[in-house]
């Protein structure tokens, strides 16, 4: 098939770029400049583990263009997914601007278009957006109707950064909330390479889908740190222990020809210091906005985003509570990206440990392996007033008062704390490191636990 994708981020090139591998001819349409010239450059505007070699064999066979043209990019496509970005607000609820002008604009290619193109939203958008704005702008900016000179469907993604690839190519379900049946058996067709069950459905209940699934993650997490808040208030009690043995019940972690399942899951029962990135903060504060303008007030979501907001000002009081006064001392920060295996720090812990260490007028010295200029570009101005290392070996020389480890990237696990010749004081932000093989020289503060 011909695929249009409208919008070059993290979900509009992984999915793209996927497709190419099917065979599929994609063309790549977005308004940023800076992202398309890197594109026709030969690189890519983010980082996504695999996605450089299919991006590489895509341009080898022909079967990827980017094209700052609408024009261009849509008048041969079979189906034309929006995966533009939906920020959230100052008041936490979803901004669809984005979406509602990829609606205009192709509504006005959709004009002279011939056949029957489907219309597929990929962005994340609250229950009803696909068809009660969405439609409508595409109906009125084309002047066909929906069902006959095009077709819909909410195509929601379920892929996590630093697996993307993975999980785009082997997923687990394809939701697909249609219109109607010729969008339908189109979007069937395209996805019948994949092995994964369909769930079919509409417009709104797509919708909704994915924000469940969202929320049903955060909410584990939020969970995890609830009970490591309480561990800390008794000596002794390690909430890692007690989440092992929650692991292990067979509700959880069934039993399956005499060997553990192990779900994925479980990953997500951990405690820490609370989940970033740009999807669950924005998803949650978004579907709590939408349910109280519907006149539901959804506690459950709001303890979850409440608990997660104090998280980082909870690892930095206990920092506080090791060193005294923060003001003067030289904290080391491990990690800036909010999960490991991207470069994105949007809703990153880390920064909002960062900001708050230099409210305290802590000097900080940071160190990621991919993320530290899109950390610079975060800080703006105040960067300066921040050592970043890309480099593990120069970061451990500095004369550091205490490290906070924030994202498990698995090259900290071979640092060699015994070496350093100084007493470090380790702030375990993600129950990362085992406490009983740290040498001497580390006193660690763990996550849920209180010696």
């Amino acid at each position: 098939m011909n695929i249009a994708i409208l919008g070059c981020g993290y979900v509009g090139l992984t999915t793209g770029l996927c497709f190419t591998e099917k065979g599929h001819k994609v063309i790549c349409f977005d308004v940023d400049k800076a992202k398309l010239d890197l594109l026709q450059q030969g690189k890519l505007p983010i980082f996504e583990p695999g996605l450089e070699e299919i991006f590489k064999q895509a341009k080898e066979k022909g079967l990827l263009q980017a094209t700052s043209d609408l024009s261009n990019a849509v008048k041969e496509a079979d189906a034309i997914f929006i995966a533009v970005g939906t920020p959230m607000r100052q008041d936490k609820s979803i901004d669809i601007s984005f979406v509602e002008n990829a609606a205009r604009q192709l509504g006005n290619e959709l004009k002279e278009k011939q056949g029957f193109p489907v219309i597929v939203i990929k962005s994340t958008v609250v229950p009803g957006t696909t068809q009660e704005i969405v439609l409508p702008l595409l109906e009125q900016a084309s002047g066909k109707k929906a069902g006959t000179g095009f077709g819909l469907c909410m195509n929601p993604e379920f892929l996590r950064e630093g697996s993307a690839v993975k999980d785009f190519n082997e997923p687990d379900r394809i939701v697909l909330g249609c219109l109607g049946e010729k969008e339908k058996g189109l979007m069937q067709e395209l996805y019948s390479a994949y092995n994964a069950p369909f769930v079919l459905t509409n417009l709104p209940t797509a919708e909704m889908i994915k924000y469940a699934n969202n929320s049903l993650i955060a909410t584990l997490i939020s969970f995890s740190n609830e009970f490591a808040n309480l561990c800390e208030k008794v000596p002794g009690v390690s909430v890692e222990d007690v989440l092992k043995a929650v692991h292990l019940d067979f509700r959880l972690n069934p039993i399956v020809g005499g060997k553990r399942l192990n779900p994925n899951i479980l990953t997500y029962l951990r405690a820490g210091c609370g989940f970033g990135g740009s999807c669950f903060p924005k998803d949650l504060n978004a579907l709590i906005h939408f349910s109280e303008k519907k006149g539901y007030s959804p506690e459950l979501l709001k303890s979850v985003v409440g608990i997660n907001q104090e998280r980082a000002g909870h690892l930095v009081e206990r920092l506080s509570k090791e060193l005294g006064s923060l003001d003067g001392k030289t904290v080391g920060i491990l990690g800036l990206a909010f999960k490991p295996e991207t470069d994105d720090v949007r809703e990153s812990q880390a920064l909002k440990i960062i900001q708050s260490l230099l409210g305290k007028g802590t000097r900080v010295s940071a160190h990621d392996p991919m993320a530290v200029e899109n950390a610079k570009r975060f800080f703006g101005s105040e960067a300066e007033k921040i050592s970043f290392f890309g480099d593990l070996n120069s970061f451990l020389k500095e004369e550091l008062d205490a490290m906070v480890l924030v994202t498990a990237w698995p090259q900290y696990r071979e640092i060699d704390f015994a070496t350093l010749g100084r007493e470090v004081i380790l702030v375990d932000g993600r129950g990362f490191f085992n406490r009983e093989k740290l040498p001497e020289n580390v006193r660690c503060v763990s996550v849920g636990f209180k010696p």
